[in-house]
């Protein structure tokens, strides 16, 4: 669903129950929804409107899934309604205080992905930083035992299409994603958004491994960018056997400048923008030792 479509869903559902598009909108910041939770936020928020709003919110069309106890919002209805939502700053406020002491039981990484939602429509000054560290703590837990590793990968894969692009901005989602992708085995559904990830931030994902594979891949300049190929009539490069496939590329463009670089993931055809005027590109066979998040 297009954010067009969202707007046209939303207008829809407000013609017949204007009451459950605006227990919706207080709803948004929320992963999933619980009867509990669409109770507070009407009593505490929307005192006048009675109980078939949230009726008929359940049972509406903004809905992506519904369960016997929780239902979640479209994703797309959830980013026109949440952003609509923070342009109240007194109602976010308090719309997110009791999203939070409703969902003080739900698993951490939810609680998480909740926080940094709310952050980051929040307008606060210091947001961005407050995000990096509250992603911190799952940048940890990666570091952890195996299947703890592994479980906050696969959240995360979940999640990253949920979040907000303030979120996907900043260096610590997108490291998260690149350490899912690696973790999981599995690219994630859409890719950091000028994120400065590189690939030293994940490092600590190969501790335990000694690469003794590896894939040759194919670069070719093309004016502004670098397109990576099959191996054959290009310049061939090995690079260790992960999957996905993830090299550093690094350029000069001056002999007394230091170098740039940026990471990608990719695939055959898959171009990364540098500098036209690149001079020279490199790759990085192997990962330096692994060091672990702090």
């Amino acid at each position: 669903m297009s954010a067009q479509d969202a707007l046209d869903r939303i207008r829809l559902v407000s013609e017949d129950s204007p009451d459950a598009v605006m227990l919706a909108r207080l709803a948004s910041l929320a992963i999933r929804i619980e009867p509990h939770l669409l109770r507070r936020l009407r009593t505490e928020l929307m005192p006048e409107a009675d109980v078939s709003a949230e009726a008929d919110l359940w049972f509406s069309p903004l809905i992506e899934s519904a369960g016997a106890d929780s239902i979640v919002l479209d994703a797309d209805v959830a980013e026109v309604l949440r952003t609509d939502l923070a342009g109240e700053s007194a109602l976010f406020e308090r719309t997110a205080r009791i999203t939070r002491d409703a969902h003080a039981h739900l698993p951490p990484a939810l609680q998480l992905e909740e926080e940094v939602t709310a952050l980051a429509l929040s307008g606060a000054d210091d947001a961005a930083d407050r995000i990096e560290n509250a992603l911190a703590t799952a940048l940890r837990s990666m570091t952890g035992d195996g299947a703890r590793a592994r479980e906050t990968a696969r959240w995360f894969a979940r999640a990253w299409p949920r979040l907000p692009e303030d979120v996907r901005r900043t260096r610590a989602a997108a490291t998260l994603a690149l350490a899912s992708s690696m973790l999981t085995g599995r690219r994630s559904a859409a890719k950091p958004i000028d994120a400065d990830a590189r690939i030293n931030d994940v490092r600590w994902v190969f501790r335990d491994r000694s690469f003794t594979e590896f894939d040759t891949i194919g670069a070719v300049l093309e004016s502004d960018t670098v397109r990576f190929t099959a191996a054959g009539q290009t310049v061939a490069m090995q690079v260790p056997r992960t999957n996905p496939c993830v090299v550093e590329l690094s350029w000069v463009t001056d002999a007394s400048a230091s170098p740039s670089s940026e990471r990608g993931k990719l695939t055959e055809h898959e171009s990364i923008l540098v500098e036209a005027t690149c001079t020279r590109s490199s790759t990085r066979r192997n990962p330096e030792p692994a060091r672990r998040p702090r």
